[in-house]
């Protein structure tokens, strides 16, 4: 079944009610404002629109006086809510292990950001936090995100571990005392990216009490899961074709795809609204996957690359894709 749109799994947003409902804020009252009804918000398998979600985290944010409320619903969610992802990190032989698991399933959780790992880093490990179309995270999810799968990593290897370091995108909180309790006294805001920076010790640390058989299960159940999530929209497929073979020539605009695909730019935009999309943020996407794509042939120069996505200026397609995932084009291709 198509996608209509970037859709988050319920989990972060129940724990994100739950964590406002201890802190005094109406729970009915705040569902009903934002359309969800108790039963989505009670079925592990239901999947929200990004943008209600986004909507709803920031009204509990206010309403609750907590700036770090998503850091502190991440801590609070009880083990086992995330279910096959948290017995998946459970059941890896190392801290690392886990991590590279929990990067393969995280479309579980939300099909428009990704979770991506380097343990070649010299650190020892990096998770980095950034949506698939390059575009930014709101910082209310980047901060719940990042907390989450940090915590539960560190729980399944005895809980008394902290990153070597942290970056956030944000700027520092009043406070920073939750940020502090997640992520121990290295994190740095104010940066390029999303991302928990491990050492060598703490990425090979192994887990409490592995079962390799239960997690190739587990795996299989993950994979099932994804496999049933909905596909891409026929009408972005065609949009990206469109794009892909302008973009070289400079056309990125709305009425050059527009023409293209024999339609209005007006009917266009309504057609990517009703689905949950904006032009800017699908020309974005497709320039991120393009580019990666391109680069990982190491047949051309990252000035070609840059080129062909449909930027004529090298610094502009180098800030671009710093923007996009945190690392320049050339720290991209010699880790991938």
């Amino acid at each position: 079944m198509p996608s209509s749109g970037p859709r988050i799994q319920v989990t972060s947003t129940r724990a994100m009610v739950e964590a406002a409902e201890r802190r005094s804020v109406d729970r009915a009252q705040r569902l009903a404002d934002h359309q969800i009804s108790p039963a989505t918000l009670a079925d592990p398998d239901a999947r929200l629109p990004a943008a209600q979600v986004t909507r709803l985290w920031g009204d509990a944010v206010e309403r609750s006086g907590e700036p770090e409320l998503p850091v502190l619903a991440a801590i609070e969610l009880p083990w086992g809510a995330y279910r096959v992802i948290d017995y998946l990190c459970a059941n890896a032989e190392t801290f690392g292990d886990g991590a590279q698991s929990l990067s393969k399933v995280f479309g579980i959780v939300n099909d428009s950001v990704r979770l991506s790992v380097d343990p070649s880093a010299a650190s020892g490990g990096v998770l980095r936090i950034h949506r698939a179309d390059g575009g930014e995270i709101p910082s209310i999810y980047a901060d719940y995100a990042l907390t989450a799968c940090v915590t539960r990593l560190c729980r399944v290897v005895g809980g008394d571990v902290f990153p070597a370091r942290v970056h956030l995108r944000r700027s520092a909180p009043i406070d920073g005392s939750a940020h502090r309790r997640a992520f121990g006294p290295g994190v740095v805001f104010d940066q390029q990216d999303n991302a928990a920076f491990f050492d060598e010790a703490t990425w090979a640390r192994p887990t409490l009490s592995p079962d390799p058989g239960l997690r190739e299960v587990l795996h299989r159940h993950a994979d099932t899961i994804l496999a049933s999530l909905p596909t891409v929209d026929p009408l972005i497929e065609r949009i990206r074709q469109a794009l892909k073979v302008g973009l070289p020539h400079g056309r990125s605009e709305l009425v050059k795809v527009a023409k293209a695909l024999d339609t209005s730019p007006r009917t266009l935009q309504r057609q990517l609204s009703a689905i949950g999309m904006s032009w800017g943020e699908l020309v974005t996407e497709t320039r991120f996957v393009l580019a990666r794509a391109h680069l990982a042939k190491r047949a051309l120069s990252v000035e070609e690359v840059g080129l062909l996505v449909g930027y004529s200026d090298p610094s502009s397609f180098h800030r671009a894709f710093v923007r996009w995932c945190g690392q320049t084009p050339g720290v991209w291709r010699s880790t991938h």
